[in-house]
């Protein structure tokens, strides 16, 4: 029987081409141990495109607490990226943000191990 991870990956509508350096580079940072990995550029050269395909090459190896991809797009502080993640988790927030933090650290540590776009 083959088990499913979580996600919340939508299918890909095109294509994706090219960027093997960079897909390579995450690969080779997170076999290496890192924890986290931080694209940057400017708006529209393919970050979220990138990190989506590296999560879908590794949907079938998916960590146990599953592949969620959160958008960022209209975040202005941390209230509001609490709030995206907490969407995208299924986390009820309560409290001021000290203690919104704290349930989500608990939701994600509960999950176990997860990849979080």
């Amino acid at each position: 029987m083959i088990e499913r991870r979580a996600s919340n990956l939508l299918p890909r509508t095109t294509p994706f081409f090219g960027r093997a350096v960079e897909r390579t580079a995450i690969e080779r940072a997170f076999a290496s141990g890192a924890r986290l990995v931080t694209l940057l550029g400017p708006p529209g050269v393919g970050k979220t495109s990138v990190a989506r395909e590296y999560a879908e090459r590794r949907l079938p190896d998916a960590p146990p607490g599953g592949v969620w991809l959160c958008d960022l797009t209209e975040a202005r502080d941390g209230d509001d990226l609490a709030g995206a993640l907490a969407g995208v988790l299924g986390v009820a927030l309560r409290g001021d943000r000290p203690a919104q933090v704290e349930q989500l650290g608990d939701a994600i540590a509960a999950r176990g191990p997860i990849l979080l776009l």
